[in-house]
């Protein structure tokens, strides 16, 4: 096998590894602060209050991500501040900033390394989602990042066979706590098994120690396994579901896809990406050292292309899709881009510069005006300035909704009456709905979401253990006019909504409905089928009154 090439060698390799290290510590205290100033958005609400009931997988995502919020809040309450609880996200993604410092170099050298370092911390997806918040873009990008370090050093570091043997079972490990997080790790997967049987390297695949690192990764992601077979499958079905062919061509939907990658991570930075990734499958492109640059270029490119591919071209044939779904997979374009930035910068151009003023600057300029527009009474009242609840600017309402918790909640449910002391339980009319009131109430009391997609929550409680008991429903004042219609047959009887008001971020005041409920006669039905948990009260009928 080759030898990393010498260049990662040259004398100012120690400079450009301790210039990285700075920008990664940083990133670090910028993510930090971030992460202490913002609410919690509606998904990591969401996971706050899921996490809090143990499950050995979950209706979304695998159970990696949940674990580790729901071992801080074990650790430190389930009302921890909220920098606490993203610390572990914090740190982990400056981590996985360092291994692909740790990759770019060994597979190009230092330079570049350091070049893919300060384009990845500047990303604002990187920056923010998968580097603080609570979701398992975090955790899947380490541990993927982790493995592709490892397979790197099987197929182009100087090893003895007992050396390769010994990091395949390393690169088990890092692979199954990959799957562990997020099913993209699956996509990876094809990816370097792709590449490993197309190239020379194709001869591991007859030695025992890459099927003993499966056989490893398949026991660490048995709780994954376990869950589903029990639940039918449904988080397979769920995820497969949102991404799922129909019978309509929509070329706008791809469109829509990249315009939404070109604002998670700049549309120069996307371009760069997408460029870097395609160009050495088709020819070695000038800022490719030689044969063997472009073969690691290559593998790069197999671990990308898979899950970059399929998220961004898929929805021409079906759902719209979500931007973030490809990020896992440019995360590995991120070397390539890194090693032509390194190029570019030999040769005297400008444009690495520019780049980087362009993206560190534009990051810096958003993360300040999102935390104004969130954190400022003053912008509050503007955005309040025309009449209507949350009526101001519109293009602020979605903001102001996905990053704003229900402040005082517990404390006007209380003026009300309502301190959950009689045994009652709450409902939400949906699953967003539910995670904020889930953050609030800190686990204190037992919540279900009445709607057809109830997500998670489904999962939490059998709610033939709530029968007989009294419910507060809260949700949005509009929805909550049509309850008594929507649920008479579930309760024997539902008060009038009253109006409570509570207040966002930035101090925008939310109005809420809330209802008491009383006696529930039947479990509310659920759309996911019976489950391992004997949850065969989704197909109950209610009693008629």
């Amino acid at each position: 096998m080759s030898r990393f090439p010498t260049r990662s060698l040259r004398a100012d390799a120690g400079d450009d590894h301790a210039i990285a290290l700075a920008v990664i510590a940083i990133a670090t205290l910028a993510r930090f602060a971030f992460s202490a100033v913002m609410d919690y958005g509606v998904d990591e609400a969401y996971a706050v209050s899921v996490a809090r009931t143990f499950q050995w997988s979950f209706f979304d995502h695998p159970p990696l991500a949940f674990w580790t919020v729901g071992l801080m809040e074990w650790l430190f309450g389930t009302l921890a501040p909220h920098w606490l609880l993203r610390l572990p996200f914090v740190l982990a993604f400056s981590v996985t900033t360092y291994l692909v410092f740790d990759l770019t170099r060994r597979l190009f050298d230092a330079r570049s390394g350091l070049w893919a370092v300060v384009t990845l911390s500047t990303a604002p997806f990187f920056f923010a989602s998968a580097g603080t918040w609570l979701v398992p873009d975090g955790p899947v990008d380490l541990w993927l990042a982790a493995t592709a370090v490892l397979l790197a050093r099987i197929l182009f570091a100087d090893l003895t066979k007992s050396e390769i043997a010994e990091t395949w079972l390393f690169a088990g490990v890092t692979f199954g706590l990959a799957a562990l997080s997020k099913y993209h790790a699956f996509l990876f997967a094809a990816g370097a098994v792709a590449f490993i049987v197309a190239s020379r390297h194709r001869s591991l695949l007859g030695e025992k120690a890459p099927w003993i690192a499966g056989l490893i990764a398949a026991i660490i992601i048995t709780p994954l396994i376990l869950w589903n077979a029990e639940n039918s499958w449904i988080s397979f079905a769920f995820q497969s579901g949102r991404a799922g062919v129909t019978k309509d061509f929509q070329p706008l939907n791809v469109v829509q896809s990249l315009v939404g990658q070109a604002v998670y991570l700049w549309p120069w930075t996307l371009i760069g990406l997408g460029v870097a990734l395609v160009s050495p499958l088709i020819y070695r492109p000038a800022w490719l050292g030689g044969a063997g640059e472009r073969e690691r270029a290559v593998f790069l490119a197999s671990l990308a292309l898979p899950a970059v591919a399929l998220f961004t071209l898929a929805p021409i044939l079906g759902s719209k899709g979500l931007p973030h779904w490809p990020m896992p997979g440019w995360l590995f374009a991120f070397p390539l881009l890194g090693r032509w930035l390194a190029d570019l910068e030999t040769r005297g151009s400008r444009g690495p510069a520019t780049w980087l003023s362009l993206s560190a600057g534009l990051l810096t300029a958003a993360a300040l005006a999102v935390t104004v527009l969130l954190r400022s009474g003053a912008v509050a009242a503007w955005a309040l300035a025309t009449p209507g609840l949350l009526d101001g600017p519109a293009y602020l309402k979605p903001l102001y909704e996905e990053a704003g918790e229900w402040r005082g909640l517990t404390a006007a449910l209380a003026d009300r009456g309502i301190t959950f002391k009689d045994n009652q339980f709450a409902v939400a009319l949906n699953w967003r709905e539910a995670a904020r009131i889930g953050t609030v109430l800190g686990g204190s009391v037992d919540i279900a979401a009445f709607d057809k997609d109830p997500r998670g929550f489904a999962f939490l409680t059998d709610q033939r253990a709530l029968l007989g008991r009294d419910a507060v429903i809260i949700g949005k004042w509009r929805p909550m006019m049509t309850i008594e219609d929507r649920f008479k047959d579930y309760f024997r009887m539902i008060d009038r909504p009253q109006l409570i008001t509570v207040t966002l971020a930035g101090g925008i005041p939310r109005t809420l409905g809330i209802a008491v409920a009383h006696d529930l006669k039947a479990p509310f039905p659920l759309p996911y089928g019976a489950t391992g948990r004997d949850l065969q009260m989704n197909a109950v009928t209610p009693p008629q009154p």
